[in-house]
This record gives structure tokens, sequence and C-alpha cells, in this order.
């Protein structure tokens, strides 16, 4: 039914688009589900799909990679002392893994130097250093 074709007492069929990470299983599916009545319509594997990188997993990226011991003394090679003014950025790298290494996710760590709060993240890239995570 149409917005047009609406009248007041008809209900308005209701579907939400999902899309599931399986984190475990490393699979993606689609789901639909019909609000009104609240039944799955389908719910559908995506095969050859992969999630970049969830929130979560970026907080815990920005963690592995400040408490590495290289990587704090690379920035104290260029200065910096305090690692609460570094901030780490998780940027996913496109699938161009060896077959045996397929399964997993690449990552790359961006730091970026934060001089004061308030201050642009990404104004201050740390240069000539990066991590790459799997």
């Amino acid at each position: 039914m149409s917005v047009q074709q609406f009248l007041a007492g008809h209900s308005i069929e209701r579907e939400a688009f999902a899309v599931v990470l399986d984190r475990n299983a490393d699979k993606v599916y689609e789901a639909i589900v019909r609000l009104n009545d609240a039944t799955l319509q389908s719910y559908t594997w995506v095969p050859g799909v992969r999630v970049c990188m969830l929130a979560e997993e970026s907080a815990e990226l920005q963690e592995i990679v400040k408490q590495h011991p290289d990587f704090i003394a690379g920035l104290k090679r260029r200065g910096i002392e305090n690692i609460q003014q570094v901030h780490v950025e998780a940027f996913a790298v496109a699938n161009l893994a060896e077959p045996d290494e397929q399964h997993l996710r690449h990552t790359r760590a961006h730091c970026f130097y934060v001089e004061n709060p308030g201050d642009n993240t990404y104004a201050r890239p740390v240069e000539g250093w990066f991590q790459s995570l799997t």
C-alpha cells in the first residue's frame, strides 16, 4: 500500500533490515524482520562478505597497540612521552592476503598526536609509523 492509499485504521506493514555478524564463525548474514508480528522473514548467509571493523574491535586495537613496547619506544623517539595524547585509528586493509591468510581480517593502525583536548584529532599524524594487525 502506498502512502496515498492509506486510510485511518489501516495497518502499515513495517520491516527492518539487519546485517548480522557472527564473529566466531567469521560469517555475515542479512535478515529481514517483520515488525508488525515480530517474525523473521529471512535470514541469509552472504558468502564472501566480511565486516571491516566493529567499533569494539577498534577500541581493542587501540589498547593493544598502545601497550606494545615497540610502539611506546617509537613514540618516545619522536618526542611523544604521554601515550594518552596519541589517538590510534583502525583502517581496514584490502583483502590481499596469501591463501592461507584469507580467513583473517587485516587492519592498519594509524596514529595521530593530539596535543590538547579539543584539537582536531587527525591534524597531526605520527609519520613513518603504523602497525599492521591481523
